[in-house]
């Protein structure tokens, strides 16, 4: 959960009239606050001036979290007090990159939520596949923010950042792998989705196991199709050794997966 409210200017402040002297003030200020940071599911900035909020506010997750499904969150908000609070939420969605610079508005939704003393009330947040798949980055990241303001009190910020899962793709040995013998390796991808990919292609690499990679056009899959590839690979070395796949189409840009094999003499 973040929150930052708004702090009244000091006495003797400076007027920033021209856009280019607040340039040279917000870059100043960047300078003197610490990079922001945040977990795979979650992103926390607290800024407070002398006075305690409100209200509350946290984005919770229902379901599950992958590509191509519904991305389903609850904002709750809380009433931290015993009077009656009437709070305006505008909230948004961005698509953004590993490092939280936006990429794209995905969806946005404006409320008037009133709360009893002390009430806590949940409303439901839904961002269809439809919205975010144009603009969805290979990190799968989507931030939800909602900025809460109840009549004339400091802005409550509430954000979350969520990732969404990719299909499984898994490979299988079909045999023992032993040294300068060919062996079968299957490739199993299920499309998720209700409507095709198209545009696929498997690639493949393993040091000791393939010389180079190996590039493997696969056939469009229809909605919900089982994809099972077979390819070969001849081992040159024994021990452990690590065969790594990535799949990619015109929906999902990038699926690893990681196979051990034990190749004997």
């Amino acid at each position: 959960m973040a929150k930052r409210q708004k702090e009244p200017s000091p006495p003797g402040a400076v007027s920033l009239g021209s856009s280019q002297e607040r340039q040279v003030f917000d870059k100043a200020v960047g300078k003197l606050k610490p990079n922001r940071t945040f977990g795979p599911t979650s992103s926390t900035e607290v800024e407070r001036d002398e006075r305690e909020p409100s209200i509350s506010g946290v984005f919770k997750v229902n379901g599950i979290l992958a590509v191509g499904k519904e991305v389903n969150l609850a904002l709750t908000l809380k009433n931290l007090t015993r009077d009656t609070k009437t709070v305006t939420v505008n909230m948004t969605a961005w698509t953004i990159v590993y490092n939280g610079t936006l990429v794209h508005e995905v969806w946005k939704d404006s409320v008037t939520i009133s709360l009893d003393p002390e009430e806590e009330v949940q409303h439901p947040v839904k961002i269809t596949y439809a919205q975010y798949e144009k603009y969805l980055k290979a990190d799968n990241m989507i931030r939800t923010t909602a900025v809460c303001r109840a009549s004339d009190e400091a802005e409550v910020v509430v954000e979350r950042d969520v990732i969404l899962d990719n299909p499984t793709l898994t490979l299988k040995l079909m045999d023992q792998a032993r040294m300068r013998k060919p062996v079968n390796v299957q490739m199993i991808f299920s499309n998720p989705l209700d409507e095709p990919v198209k545009n696929c292609v498997l690639m493949v690499e393993g040091s000791g196991l393939l010389l180079g990679s190996l590039k493997i056009d696969v056939p469009n899959l229809r909605p919900k199709e089982q994809s099972r590839v077979r390819f070969e690979i001849m081992p040159t070395r024994s021990g452990t050794k690590q065969l790594v796949a990535d799949f990619s189409c015109n929906k999902f840009p990038a699926i690893k997966a990681m196979l051990s094999v034990d190749v004997a003499v």
